[in-house]
């Protein structure tokens, strides 16, 4: 292994300066109290600097003064002297005209005439300030500051050059004092173009208020505009989103598709909000929202509006298709929350909340209510999770497959399992809560095997048990060389048959084309086991990966089933799906049936099987 080079050495000043404050090295992250007076010692370091910097600028208009009142004097008419001044005023970058008592121009550079976009003789024979300063714009008093011997200095002005155009520039008028006695002999207009200057400085204030990925406002900003509302008198809300399923992009399409689906998914969240309304990217897939002057029930109404945009939102990535769901959680500013942070945590805890309860919904903060905080650092996740597969504090939870039309095909499966967490301090957690996390640690396919544990083992206990069970693989198991071999020796030692269980692969893993993934799933129907698609309609792959899928069913996504029973385009899009499983000769299982009308609405829709609270709650079953 090669060694570290060397660290740099740090400039003499800088390190003055880490001294004064008592920051003579780094050890670990800077606490804050520190990082405090880090920054305001280097505020001021540069504040001093920006003093030099005008004194110097200073300096440099006085040396110029003096240079135009020689150039202008009677004794330098001609000779050597004159033109060796004339030289110089000639090579200076700064515009630089000479005004007589008048304000009339008598000596006028190269560099002014081509920054003012006029000829020399267009600025002479009339006061120039009126000239370049334009109508509607009063001048300084010319005569009282010769009078008075005082310099005019304004940095933030428009000239009007000769085409029309207004450009931005810093300029100042020294007087010149002429003769013995000191009387006023004019003044020297000294001009900088700063219009890049400028650009430069909004580009940078811009950047430091706006995330570079979307454009959109970002964390320090956001803050900012909420603790300026936080106690104006008015109500609004604040709005927390978490994007779920993101990780499957970034693991499915790469960073790339990843970037990409943000930036799309910023123009579509920005589309339901107004414009006196701020949307912001607080960090990786994470947004959020200040509702401005409206109550809680408006931002519930906005937060409906944010869940069918993510639901509907589809990213077509080489020929693959991305789509995600969002959790949001809701703190209505009225008075409630002390500050800034506070407000935050509010929404937070109800975005967590909103991840309890299933995600793809929302949640309003109560701040009266305790709310277990979600453990958002990463370490604390993993412990958690660690724990929970080591001490097999997980529960399984089993939800019924029903048929819905007469004659069809059976379901493949009879129930399908869902994976809880039993925390000693959260409780008891669905899936929404911890699966991000659990994903982001890579622990994930631990999970998958644990849940299989857990099945087989309490499958081998009840022999009088004959139905069959789904029980979802993420990405992680799919594309693991070791999952099938696991599954095969498990199935040995239990005596469980393969034929007991079934396996829901979300449709874009099944339809990616990766070889791993498809070995995996052929390895499964070759010994036995099921395979459902799941999600499906949530982006549609085209036909030919259709044409190689190796599955015993379709699950329509609950997104959809929701949507019901919804107008023609719903009720088509539903219809279509249930076209893809005849053509498949595949069955199709409706998730999320909750109502009712969405179970009439699937029956008239040709969809054969389902399950949701309609047809039967989840039940514990392991």
């Amino acid at each position: 292994m090669r060694p570290h080079p060397p660290p740099r050495p740090l400039h003499p000043r800088l390190l003055a300066e880490l001294e004064r404050i008592g920051l003579r090295e780094a050890r670990g992250p800077v606490p804050a109290a520190l990082w405090q007076r880090l920054t305001e010692g280097l505020s001021r370091h540069f504040t001093a600097w920006d003093e030099e910097q005008r004194h110097f600028d200073h300096t440099i208009e006085q040396v110029y003064a003096e240079l135009a009142r020689l150039g202008a004097s009677p004794a330098l008419r001609a000779g050597a002297e004159r033109n060796t001044l004339l030289t110089v005023l000639n090579s200076i970058a700064d515009g630089l005209c000479v005004l007589d008592r008048s304000g009339c121009a008598t000596l006028v550079n190269p560099a002014a005439v081509q920054l003012l976009g006029r000829p020399q003789e267009a600025l002479g024979g009339r006061p120039l300030l009126p000239l370049l300063l334009g109508p509607g714009v009063e001048p300084p008093d010319y005569a009282g500051l010769l009078a008075r011997g005082e310099t005019w200095r304004d940095e933030e002005a428009l000239f009007v050059r000769g085409d029309g155009e207004r450009i931005p520039v810093a300029w100042s008028l020294t007087p010149i004092l002429a003769g013995e006695n000191g009387e006023p002999g004019g003044a020297v207009l000294v001009c900088r173009d700063v219009a890049r200057q400028r650009e430069l400085t909004r580009s940078l204030s811009h950047r430091a208020a706006h995330d570079p990925l979307t454009g959109l406002v970002n964390r320090s900003e956001f803050e900012q505009r909420v603790a300026q509302r936080i106690d104006d008198g008015r109500p609004h809300v604040l709005m927390f989103m978490d994007l779920d399923r993101f990780k499957q992009v970034n693991d499915g399409g790469g960073h790339a598709a990843g970037d990409a689906l943000l930036r799309g998914l910023a123009i579509v969240l920005a589309a339901q909000i107004r414009g006196s309304d701020t949307l912001a990217r607080l960090g990786g897939d994470e947004f959020a929202v200040l509702l401005d002057g409206c109550p809680a029930a408006h931002g519930e109404r906005v937060a409906e509006k944010m869940l069918a945009a993510v639901r509907d939102f589809r990213l077509d990535w080489q020929g693959q298709q991305y789509a995600v769901g969002v959790s949001i959680g809701l703190a209505a500013l009225d008075g409630r929350y002390p500050g800034t942070a506070e407000a935050l945590a509010g929404a937070d805890a109800a975005c967590y909340a909103a991840k309890l309860a299933g995600r793809d919904c929302w949640r309003l903060h109560a701040p009266e209510a305790t709310v277990a905080a979600a453990p958002v650092a990463g370490s604390d996740w993993g412990t958690r999770l660690r724990a929970a597969i080591h001490d097999r504090r997980l529960a399984l939870y089993a939800q019924p497959i029903r048929p819905l039309t007469g004659g069809g095909a059976p379901a493949p499966a009879d129930a399908e399992l869902f994976l809880r967490l039993l925390d000693p301090e959260l409780g008891e957690l669905r899936p929404g809560a911890f699966l991000d996390a659990a994903e982001r640690l890579q622990l994930a396919a631990a999970l998958d095997r644990a849940a299989l544990g857990i099945v087989l083992d309490t499958l081998a206990t009840r022999p009088g048990d004959t139905h069959r069970y789904v029980l979802n693989l993420g990405s992680a198991s799919l594309a693991d060389d070791e999952y099938l071999p696991h599954l095969r020796a498990r199935l040995a030692a239990t005596g469980v048959a393969a034929g007991r269980l079934a396996f829901d692969v979300n449709a874009r893993d099944a339809l990616a084309g990766q070889p791993a993934i498809g070995t995996t799933m052929a390895g499964l129907r070759a010994l036995g086991c099921r395979v459902l698609i799941d999600d499906v309609g949530l982006g549609l792959a085209a036909p030919a990966a259709w044409r190689t899928l190796q599955a015993d069913g379709l699950k329509l996504d609950g997104a959809l089933v929701r949507a019901l029973p919804g107008g023609r385009i719903e009720q088509g899009f539903v219809a279509a799906i249930a076209a893809l499983g005849r053509a498949l000769a595949l069955p199709v299982i409706a998730e999320s049936v909750e109502t009712a009308a969405q179970l009439a609405a699937l029956q008239a829709l040709g969809i054969g099987h389902g399950q949701g609270e309609v047809l039967g709650a989840p039940q514990r079953w392991a």
